[in-house]
């Protein structure tokens, strides 16, 4: 069998172990490295566990980028399909790669694809300046100095506070404040995980009196009167978690969870009117929701089902709409 015909078998089988023979150490693939390429690949099939073989090879080519590049598009039945390019030099396999826009002569529009990229300085011919070495030297003087914290006894939220403010003018010259810019180097991937993870805590001093004031509120109505108990529901929708997981006990010791590559313990008792305030507007407004839940009967006339939000539900019973004015 023709190495090219090998190939193509050892992926419509996903056999990595032969792929790994077939392939060449001395080649890149998607400009990585050999083994980088089929541990992303691997990956990637992994989260699919129905995915144990395709199922089907069609021959095809690139629409939009590499356009005229040939491939195959390998299929399985209710499987995300692999869409690679064939990159051959004198009948030779030297490079295969994803595509995103790969045409077939079947259409399979509705389908759904295997992707994934690597970032910049994960590929063989990245070449470092010398402002980005002294930038990722930083950045891990950031990270190191973050998980010092770990060692910290009754470590509380302003500790992490001031570890953005000291950290924050770097986050923001390299674009790792803003969720939606690709962050195109590997190095910097843990920090910027790590700042969405924890820039929303800086809310909870800001917020904490305005949480204590809704407390208040809440306390001054009447808990028998529903339409009331809604009405303050739908003013004080808008706190969040922040990512903070709780603790067994934590109303009493204040502690909460912040889950990164390991588990950092807080001490939140400076803030517990957020926490408070979160923990009593789940809890009524699921029993709200689940009270005012869709019957049987809606869901099968209404094969979209409804929006899962206390409004929603509230809406479809014709209850306190002078609310939602």
């Amino acid at each position: 069998m023709a190495e090219k015909q090998q190939l193509i078998e050892a992926i419509k089988n996903l056999d990595f172990n032969l792929l790994h023979e077939l392939l060449d150490d001395n080649r890149s693939y998607m400009n990585v490295t050999k083994s980088l390429f089929l541990e992303a690949l691997e990956k990637n099939i992994l989260k699919h566990p129905k995915l144990t073989a395709y199922e089907e090879v069609i021959e095809g080519s690139c629409g939009n980028c590499f356009k005229g590049f040939n491939g195959y598009k390998f299929r399985a039945k209710n499987c995300p399909s692999l869409s690679l390019l064939f990159y051959e030099e004198n009948g030779e396999v030297i490079d295969l790669f994803l595509c995103d826009n790969f045409i077939t002569c079947q259409d399979h529009d509705d389908e759904y694809i295997i992707s994934f990229s690597f970032f910049d300085d994960q590929e063989v011919d990245f070449q470092p300046t010398l402002e980005h070495m002294i930038n990722v030297q930083n950045v891990n003087k950031a990270m190191e100095e973050f998980y010092s914290l770990v060692d910290k006894h009754n470590l509380s939220l302003k500790d992490i506070i001031l570890w953005i403010r000291r950290h924050i003018d770097l986050i923001r010259k390299l674009k790792l404040d803003n969720f939606f810019t690709r962050n195109k180097y590997l190095a910097f991937a843990e920090l910027k995980r790590t700042y969405f993870k924890i820039s929303s805590i800086e809310e909870i001093y800001e917020n904490n009196e305005l949480a204590k004031q809704a407390l208040a509120d809440f306390d001054k109505i009447d808990k028998n009167d529903e339409k009331s108990v809604v009405k303050w529901l739908l003013q004080n929708q808008d706190f969040s978690t922040y990512f903070l997981e709780e603790t067994e006990g934590w109303k009493n010791t204040g502690f909460r969870i912040l889950s990164l590559e390991i588990d950092l313990v807080i001490d939140c008792s400076d803030c517990m009117d957020n926490f408070l305030l979160i923990d009593l507007h789940r809890t009524l407004e699921s029993g709200l929701m689940e009270k005012y839940q869709p019957s049987d009967e809606y869901y099968e006339k209404h094969k979209r089902g409804i929006e899962c939000t206390l409004e929603a539900h509230l809406r479809l019973h014709n209850k306190y709409l002078d609310l939602f004015e």
